[in-house]
């Protein structure tokens, strides 16, 4: 953690609320960025933040080590705020992970920039940052801190230092003290925000069971849960691919995959995080990894990951081993920059503390990723159609935790894609899944155990008529004992 002088290192403590709205403007000279964030514990404050990649910043200003951000924050409370600029956080990506900065002081900035011999290139650089204030001298119009009023504001800029041995990637988070960083939208990341909140769509759905519950004896149980708090608390997707390979047959269907993906999880609920093609670097899959891990993914929330692109399988040691092909990989070899090992991808995934954790990964090979229990699909192959739905036994599955791994195939096969699924077999059947087939007691529902079921009948069946060849998706519990809470879907509409 970089500090800075006259402070004491801060170690987080509980974690407040906290939502993104994300919107990136193109300027004709640069890229400007532009993210609205709401922290705190009532999300009482709402920050506009107008920055740049910390890339286009270290390539257009020499390598300097000053990152300039312009905020705007706005009091969305009915009573004043305390607000100190010195308490917020912005965690930046680089090789090993995220490396958290906080504000120095206006002439500190000034005095790095001056010892750099690029104070002058500084200013230029950051007129063009917004046009609200391109005549103003960013030093002369800072950030302040104190008290604001209810429905008021306050601006100005707020300048972090990366230490010397940090270099810069394309990954920023910013946050507060008491609220968990959110990340950035950047040249490399795209950060899309839900079209509605995954805890609303669960309330208006539950309320569905109301219609029978007087005649089911449960209106009281139904009231009280609908009424109470939600069963988990934010929402997550990474989704990740690569589609323009280099050094291995491109998939260009992988892009359609993450594109109606991302479309269906903003519907139900959930904050996607996409990182794609070349920008899916060694170093930009380890900083969200370090993100979710550490800074944000609490025990209340959820977090699905995806990733779609080549895996091979090569002999390590007598035993097969599968990888996961980033954008410079060629196939059969193993390099810490250009490949992930898929055991240790999914290793990472079961260290974040999400409530609930679901990973697919669509790859060739996939089986390979880990070798763990299968899971129990209550006494049969399926979930048998038909009965009563249960809200009680769902509210129940919702609350305890429960972490899933969902493969493409199996270790010997190979992941179909083509134009007839508009993409791949397997994200095609996920989403049909999604939007209803796979609910088979037709609660409005869908949970993990009815995914799988129905996505793997129908992968299974098209692979054979479509292709003549066998594809078997698995479905693998991961939690060090027995999942016994559920990943539970809105039905997507």
């Amino acid at each position: 953690m970089s500090r800075r002088p006259g402070r004491r290192g801060v170690v987080l403590g509980g974690l407040a609320l906290a939502t993104l709205f994300c919107t990136a403007a193109p300027s004709a000279a640069q890229t400007r960025l532009e993210a609205r964030i709401v922290l705190g514990a009532g999300n009482e404050l709402e920050i506009e933040a107008v920055y740049h990649d910390p890339a286009d910043i270290d390539r257009r200003l020499n390598g300097t080590r000053v990152i300039p951000m312009d905020l705007t924050v706005h009091n969305r409370s009915n009573r004043p705020v305390n607000f100190d600029y010195r308490d917020l956080i912005l965690d930046l990506g680089g090789n090993n992970g995220l490396t958290r900065l906080l504000p120095f002081d206006p002439a500190t900035a000034r005095s790095t920039l001056m010892s750099e011999g690029r104070y002058n290139d500084f200013i230029k650089f950051v007129a063009g940052q917004t046009d609200r204030f391109s005549n103003i001298d960013p030093f002369s119009r800072t950030l302040g801190s104190g008290p604001i009023a209810a429905g008021k504001e306050k601006g100005g800029f707020v300048f972090f230092i990366r230490p010397p041995a940090v270099p810069f990637t394309s990954f920023l988070a910013l946050g507060m003290i008491n609220a968990a960083p959110k990340i950035l939208p950047t040249n490399d990341f795209q950060v899309m925000s839900p079209d509605k909140e995954a805890t609303s769509l669960w309330r208006d759905s539950f309320r569905g069971f109301e219609r029978w519950a007087n005649s089911s004896g449960l209106a009281r149980t139904i009231r009280e849960i609908v009424q109470g708090p939600p069963p988990f608390r934010t929402s997550y997707a990474l989704l990740m691919g690569v589609s323009n390979y280099r050094r291995m047959d491109p998939l260009p269907r992988v892009k359609d995959d993450l594109d109606k993906l991302s479309t269906v999880l903003r519907a139900l609920g959930f904050t996607v995080v996409r990182v794609e093609n070349e920008k899916l670097t060694a170093a930009n899959v380890r900083s969200p990894q370090a993100y979710f891990e550490n800074a944000t993914i609490t025990p209340d929330d959820r977090l699905l990951v995806f990733f779609a692109g080549h895996g091979f399988r090569r002999n390590e040691g007598g035993k097969p081993r599968g990888y996961l092909a980033l954008i410079d990989a060629r196939n059969g070899e193993a390099s810490s920059e250009s490949t992930i090992a898929m055991e240790e991808f999914v290793a990472w995934t079961q260290r974040v503390p999400a409530k609930h954790l679901l990973v697919l990964l669509e790859s060739c090979f996939s089986g390979l990723a880990v070798g763990g229990r299968d899971v129990q699909l209550m006494g049969s192959d399926a979930p048998a159609p038909g009965g009563p739905p249960d809200p009680v036994a769902l509210y129940e599955l919702s609350k305890d935790p429960g972490r899933y791994l969902l493969m493409a195939g199996d270790e010997n096969q190979r992941v179909p894609m083509g134009d007839k699924w508009g993409g791949g077999l397997f994200v095609h059947a996920i989403i049909l899944g999604l939007q209803g087939r796979a609910d088979v007691d037709k609660d409005g529902f869908v949970t993990a155990r009815e995914l799988y079921p129905w996505v793997r009948s129908y992968v299974s069946g098209e692979a054979q008529t479509v292709l003549g060849t066998s594809v078997t998706p698995l479905f693998k519990d991961l939690d060090r004992v027995v999942s016994k809470g559920e990943f539970v879907f809105t039905k997507a509409r």
